[in-house]
């Protein structure tokens, strides 16, 4: 038996582990994780964080440099002299802002709790850099700590362009409307089922949503006509299905980043989507798609409707977004984490 997250980090990532009792400390944590996670226990995360820190504090204490993920290194940082240079690649918003919209949307799954709050505060105050992907990441950061944004680097990941190719044309006479990644609240789909209401009568459009979630979420897509669920799809399927042409939703309330959006762009498709991704980076009104504020379910209608009845500025913004995301290249990607590196080494 290998746990499903072993299987994808062998899967994604060259990883060299020669210890056996490792491997079988980590499968016992896991099914340790498992059972606190099914009984809601609120220490589940914090015994999954722990044990891996601990496993790797010895090591930690001969570096010179320190780079770890957020979640992942605050029992390290209080193991380790202050004055080994460390830098924090925080991967997603801030707790204390995803508490913020879970206060206002119904069913929204807040993420790392509360009590989370003073291990992320920890990592953050701890870091002589903080790596981010998005604009919207380093807000959400210099609104509820007290770090100066110089600390703060932006240096979005890299996007697959030898993989993720596609024309803007429409190749069908349905407008495809698209949406991939976890099927919840938290994304926004919950405001998409609400506009998509309106929607549901008209035939020459489609609304695909490829991935998994909330299953009522989903029973409740499923009731429109012109909804169409792939469930999850390898990577190879979806980019047939983008191929086809039309536009990403993503009305997300917050994202890190948000793969899923740049893929799309990538193929050529504009999109719709909030500023709380890396969208609020990339996206112009009119040029790559639109953007607006998240929860507002009046001005989503307005851009779905927008493109139903302007079907050739469907083709012109793809092509302007297929072009934007091309600066979110590996070797600019590499070179802006090599100036973080340099910069406090």
């Amino acid at each position: 038996y290998v746990p499903k997250r072993l299987q994808k980090l062998l899967q994604n990532r060259v990883i060299e582990i020669e210890d056996s009792e490792f491997i079988e400390s980590y499968l016992i944590n896991d099914v340790l994780f498992r059972i606190l996670n099914k009984v809601h226990c609120r220490d589940a995360f914090l015994v999954k964080s722990s044990f891996f820190q601990r496993q790797v504090l010895n090591d930690m204490r001969k570096a010179s440099l320190l780079i770890g993920f957020d979640t992942s290194s605050w029992l390290i940082l209080k193991n380790l002299k202050s004055d080994i240079p460390f830098i924090l690649d925080q991967t997603t918003p801030t707790a204390k802002l995803k508490k913020v919209y879970s206060d206002l949307v119904s069913a929204f799954n807040p993420g790392r709790p509360p009590f989370f709050f003073p291990y992320e505060e920890t990592e953050l105050l701890r870091a002589h850099k903080i790596v981010v992907a998005s604009t919207f990441s380093k807000k959400s950061i210099c609104d509820y700590y007290p770090i100066n944004e110089s600390k703060v680097v932006v240096n979005p990941y890299p996007v697959d362009f030898s993989f993720w190719t596609g024309s803007s044309a429409l190749t069908e006479q349905c407008l495809n409307f698209f949406y991939t990644g976890n099927i919840t609240s938290n994304k926004g789909l919950g405001l998409l089922n609400a506009v998509w209401k309106k929607f549901s009568k008209e035939k020459k459009i489609r609304l695909n949503l490829i991935g998994t979630g909330d299953k009522k979420l989903i029973q409740t897509f499923c009731q429109y006509e012109n909804v169409k669920y792939w469930g999850k799809l390898s990577r190879s399927d979806i980019k047939k299905l983008y191929q086809l042409g039309g536009v990403f939703v993503f009305p997300t309330y917050y994202d890190g980043f948000g793969f899923a959006l740049v893929e799309a762009m990538s193929c050529g498709l504009p999109v719709i989507s909030t500023p709380n991704s890396i969208g609020g980076d990339l996206i112009n009104d009119y040029q790559e798609g639109f953007l607006f504020p998240a929860g507002d379910m009046r001005a989503l209608e307005e851009y779905l409707a927008y493109f139903i009845k302007n079907q050739q500025q469907v083709v012109n913004m793809g092509e302007k977004a297929k072009r934007a995301v091309r600066l979110f290249n590996e070797k600019d990607y590499l070179e802006r984490w090599k100036d973080s590196v340099l910069e406090i080494s």
